[in-house]
C-alpha cells in the first residue's frame, strides 16, 4: 500500500497532466522529486513534461537520472524512447526499445514503437519482423492501425511494394480517418510498376475528398497579397530534407541562386536534427524557420505569419511531411 502522501503526489501530478499545463507539472515533479528522489510517477512524468516545453536537452537529463532509479521500469523507458525518436536519436532509443520488448512481450505498443524505431536507421528486417508481433497481439482499433502502418512501410524498404500498399488500405479501411495511412498508399504506388496514373489519381482524389473539406474554410485569400509589381516576393520552401538527403542535390543550388533582388527566400525546416548542410542552407536563405515537433495547425500560423506570397511543398507524401 502506497503511503498517503504519495497517493496525494500523484494525484497532483495527474491533474497537471491531464490539464496539459506543462509548467505546472514540470514544479511539481521536481517538488515531488526533492521530497522523495525515488518517486516513480515523477520520473515518469518530468522528462515528458520539458519535452513539452521543448526542453530537450532537460528532458533528456530527467529520463537518464530517471533510469537509473528505475531501469526496469517499462513505462518510463517507452517515454523516453519517445522522445529520442520524437528528435531523431533512433539508434539511442533501440536498446530502450528492445528491453521494453523484453519486460512486456504480450503488448502491442511495444512492438509498434520498436518497429518505428528501426525506420530511420534502416533495420527493416528487425522492423517488419517486430510490426508482425504487433499484429498478432494487437487487441485495439489503435494498435492493429498501427501495426499495419509499420508493416507498410518496412515492407516498402523491404521490396514488397504491393503487399505494402494492402496494408495501407486494410489501415484505411480500420480507421478512414487517419492520413498517415493514405498518404504512404500514395507514396508506396509510385514504386509499383503495374499502377498506372489513373490509379493514382483516384487515390490522390480520395486523400482530397476525405482531408479538404474541413480545411478550406481556412485556406487563404491574396487579395492582402497584392502589391506593387516591383515588390520582392516571399518565396518559402517546405521540406523535412534540408539536410543530408537527395533531395539537396537538386535543391541547393536553386536556393542558393535565387535573384535576391526579386526574391525574399524562406526556409520552412520541418525534420529535428540538423547537419551540415543545414548549415549551409542556413546561410543561403533569408530566413529558416524551424517547425519540427509542431501540430499541423501550429506549422500553418508560423508559415502565414511570414506572409509568403508562393509556398512550395519539395516533401510531397513523402516522410515528415507537412
Amino acid at each position: 500500500m502506497q503511503p498517503k502522501h504519495t497517493e496525494q503526489d500523484d494525484a497532483r501530478l495527474h491533474a497537471a497532466l491531464n490539464a496539459a499545463d506543462w509548467p505546472l507539472l514540470t514544479r511539481l515533479c521536481r517538488q515531488t522529486l526533492r521530497k522523495n528522489g525515488r518517486h516513480l510517477t515523477a520520473h515518469r512524468l518530468l522528462g515528458f513534461s520539458l519535452n513539452k516545453q521543448r526542453d530537450f536537452d532537460g528532458a533528456l537529463k530527467a529520463y537518464k537520472q530517471a533510469r537509473i532509479y528505475w531501469p526496469d521500469d517499462a513505462e518510463m523507458l517507452v517515454n523516453y524512447a519517445n522522445i529520442l525518436i520524437e528528435h531523431a536519436y533512433n539508434i539511442d532509443a533501440l536498446p530502450l526499445l528492445e528491453k521494453v520488448c523484453a519486460l512486456r512481450p504480450l503488448q502491442a505498443i511495444a512492438w509498434i514503437k520498436l518497429a518505428e524505431c528501426c525506420y530511420l536507421i534502416n533495420l527493416h528486417d528487425k522492423g517488419f519482423a517486430a510490426s508482425q508481433e504487433a499484429a498478432k497481439l494487437a487487441d485495439t482499433l489503435h494498435d492493429q492501425v498501427a501495426a499495419l502502418m509499420q508493416s507498410a512501410i518496412h515492407r516498402r524498404e523491404l521490396g514488397q511494394v504491393r503487399e505494402a500498399v494492402h496494408d495501407c488500405e486494410k489501415a484505411i479501411a480500420l480507421r478512414p480517418n487517419d492520413p498517415g495511412n493514405y498518404t504512404n498508399r500514395l507514396l508506396f504506388m509510385l514504386a509499383d510498376p503495374q499502377v498506372d496514373a489513373s490509379q493514382l489519381s483516384v487515390a490522390a482524389r480520395h486523400f482530397g475528398s476525405v482531408f479538404e473539406p474541413p480545411l478550406r474554410p481556412e485556406w487563404p485569400h491574396f487579395d492582402a497579397h497584392r502589391g506593387p509589381p516591383w515588390r520582392r516576393l516571399k518565396i518559402g520552401f517546405l521540406s523535412p530534407d534540408f539536410r543530408v538527403h537527395a533531395v539537396m542535390y537538386s535543391v541547393e543550388g536553386l536556393l542558393a541562386q535565387l535573384d535576391r533582388r526579386q526574391f525574399e527566400v524562406y526556409a520552412f525546416f520541418l525534420f529535428p536534427r540538423s547537419d551540415h548542410v543545414t548549415d549551409r542552407v542556413e546561410r543561403h536563405v533569408d530566413h529558416f524557420v524551424r517547425l519540427a515537433g509542431f501540430t499541423p495547425e501550429q506549422q500553418a500560423k508560423a508559415i502565414h505569419a511570414q506572409g509568403i506570397d508562393i509556398l512550395i511543398d519539395l516533401a510531397g507524401h513523402t516522410g515528415n511531411n507537412g
